[in-house]
């Protein structure tokens, strides 16, 4: 019981986090050369990806080795070989744009993001799970 009390709590405190994080702009994270500013989102965490910034399309988690919520976020911005499922997913298998310059143009300019810190990858797998549940984002679900 005790195992289940502090995941409740996990989850309680980390969404009302998230209701007050802010809304971030790809651009703001990421360098002409699609890699991550190097003094930014340097932390484990779960994120979770609006279009036109209330329609949210997407959660995911970061954290994995030295993987950061930096790293994860670049990811979206590469397609040799795509390293971000929600990137593979809108050019190959929803084929919803027809090139990665489109895709990224499309995340620099109608996308936003939030992101919450957690203190480990177990607890940012439960949370993304729990959220991925409760808002059912557009491509989580596909």
């Amino acid at each position: 019981m005790k195992n289940l009390n502090s995941v409740l709590r996990l989850i309680k405190t980390k969404t009302r986090e998230f209701e007050k994080s802010p809304t971030l702009r790809f651009k703001d994270f990421i360098k002409p050369n699609w890699r991550p500013l190097s003094d930014k989102l340097n932390f484990i965490g779960v994120y979770l990806i609006y279009e036109n910034k209330n329609k949210l399309i997407y959660v995911g988690h970061a954290g994995k080795g030295k993987h950061f919520l930096k790293y994860r976020i670049a990811d979206l911005f590469h397609d040799d070989p795509f390293k971000h499922t929600l990137t593979k997913k809108l050019l190959t298998k929803i084929k919803h744009f027809k090139n990665i310059g489109e895709l990224r143009k499309f995340y620099l300019e109608r996308c936003y993001f939030r992101v919450v810190k957690v203190d480990n990858v177990r607890n940012a797998r439960i949370l993304e799970d729990v959220l991925i549940s409760l808002l059912k984002p557009r491509y989580n679900e596909e």
